[in-house]
């Protein structure tokens, strides 16, 4: 490293610029989630009045409402969902792990309305995918980034930008903040790590030590520390 230039023995240049800083292993937390008001407005001005918007409507509630990942929710099936039972099946997510998740509310409502018009845009043989293009084929992860794109062009230049993930991140804070157990979300959202889900807690002010005594009560116990390792 150069050595740092002097001026009247003050120092003008800063010795650790350059240093490299180790990795703590945490990710950042990206954007600030949208509010819950902010969540409200984008569905309230989902326009309804053909098959694809109902398609459209239903994609983002499931980002949203199930918390999926842009590519699960293109990956899914019809089989995939009940919405009797009011469940969805995310098969082979991150990690290469299935689980089931609850449907719950206007995700749900939007699901149904998608799938009474869903045949109408069948071209050929049904294959079973549940979101589908206006060519007949399923509807994937490039095809719902250019909705997106056109979604923030007719929301204009002065809208907050969306992309698929922040409905997602939005949904985690919202139930951290409606009191849900940390461990809850964990699975909801399904981290492998709790780690992952505790970064969520930063934008709950004031529960962060109460979520992680209730998620880890062998850390308020001391289980692990210093002082009990023999």
């Amino acid at each position: 490293m150069a050595s740092a230039a002097r001026c009247d023995g003050r120092i003008v240049a800063n010795p650790a610029a350059g240093v490299p800083v180790p990795d703590d292993g945490e990710e950042g937390l990206g954007e600030l989630p949208l509010s819950g008001a902010e969540v409200a407005a984008i569905f309230d001005a989902l326009p309804r009045a053909s098959a694809i918007d109902l398609r459209n409507r239903c994609l983002l509630e499931l980002l949203y409402g199930c918390g999926l990942r842009i590519s699960e929710a293109c990956a899914l099936d019809c089989d995939d969902i009940d919405t009797v039972r009011r469940a969805l099946v995310v098969r082979e997510g991150k990690g290469g792990q299935d689980a089931l998740l609850p449907v719950m509310g206007t995700a749900l409502a939007a699901t149904r309305d998608w799938l009474a018009v869903r045949r109408t845009m069948l071209k050929g043989p049904d294959h079973g995918a549940l979101l589908r293009n206006q060519y007949g084929r399923r509807f994937d992860r490039g095809a719902a980034y250019g909705w997106f794109i056109d979604l923030n062009a007719a929301r204009g230049p002065d809208a907050r930008y969306l992309r698929p993930h922040l409905f997602r991140h939005s949904i985690a804070v919202h139930l951290l903040r409606g009191g849900a157990d940390i461990r809850h979300v964990q699975e909801f959202l399904r981290h492998a790590d709790l780690d992952t889900t505790k970064i969520y807690l930063r934008m709950v002010p004031g529960r962060l030590a109460e979520a992680c005594h209730k998620a880890m009560p062998e850390v308020e116990a001391g289980i692990g520390s210093p002082s009990s390792i023999s």
